[in-house]
């Protein structure tokens, strides 16, 4: 489940967002093991998140897509959540299709539905060897 923490200005705004964009209340799933805070609290960034062992790859991929910072937080001991997303004010006033987004992410990393898989280097390119025979005895020189 999906639990916002009440007193945050934006929050039941985003909510509703999420509840538009998976079609429910912007709850969650009761079957998914996992809860989520939502807060709206200021840690130093636009967002602020704790997802488990994949929060800095979601951080990572959630400011190359949204455009705003967004860090992995540490275990905060007034939060009695484990996985947990909070907002700066500014961002739920301005952005809150991004907050929205954000939470899904979220719920779905610390949920496991998220399989971040490192990507290996693609292979480089390597000349064909008759190429590379023409190269090595001076190439366009000789001609």
């Amino acid at each position: 489940m999906i639990q916002y923490a009440p007193n945050f200005l934006g929050l039941t705004e985003i909510r509703t967002l999420v509840a538009k964009i998976t079609g429910d209340e912007g709850r969650g799933h009761s079957l998914l093991p996992q809860e989520l805070l939502v807060l709206g609290r200021n840690f130093g960034d636009a967002i602020v998140l704790r997802v488990g062992g994949n929060s800095a790859i979601l951080a990572g991929f959630l400011q190359s897509k949204l455009g705003v910072g967004v860090i992995p937080g540490d275990v905060e001991p007034d939060i009695p959540y484990i996985h947990w997303i909070t907002f700066t004010k500014g961002m739920r006033d301005a952005h809150k299709d991004m907050c929205a987004k954000a939470i899904i992410m979220a719920y779905l990393a610390c949920n496991d539905f998220i399989e971040w898989q490192v990507q290996p280097h693609p292979p480089q390119p390597t000349p064909a060897s008759g190429f590379t025979d023409f190269l090595q005895h001076g190439g366009f020189t000789n001609i």
